[in-house]
């Protein structure tokens, strides 16, 4: 299955009035080749810096922890099929 390049119509449609011009219109790809790329996210959005309250500036990470990843116990007990389908970031390296 292909991954989404564009936000679903839910989210679309539930979003608040407010927040509708800065919703994306296309997704950015999970995977890139282009250098200094890197999934998962390390630095926050320049949207969520451009947007912050100017009191909240100075409280904003620089940078975000990592994400947690799969013991490889929990990859022993998936289905081939299923361990297949996970994202190389999310598995222990």
């Amino acid at each position: 299955m292909a991954k989404p390049t564009t936000l679903p119509s839910q989210a679309l449609d539930h979003a608040a009035d407010q927040a509708q011009s800065h919703l994306p219109t296309e997704l950015p790809p999970l995977f890139a080749s282009e250098p200094g790329f890197h999934f998962p996210p390390t630095t926050l959005p320049s949207q969520a810096l451009d947007h912050a309250a100017d009191q909240a500036q100075s409280h904003l990470p620089t940078e975000l922890p990592p994400l947690p990843t799969l013991p490889n116990q929990a990859i022993d007990h998936m289905s081939p099929t299923g361990a297949s389908h996970l994202p190389d970031w999310l598995l222990v390296v």
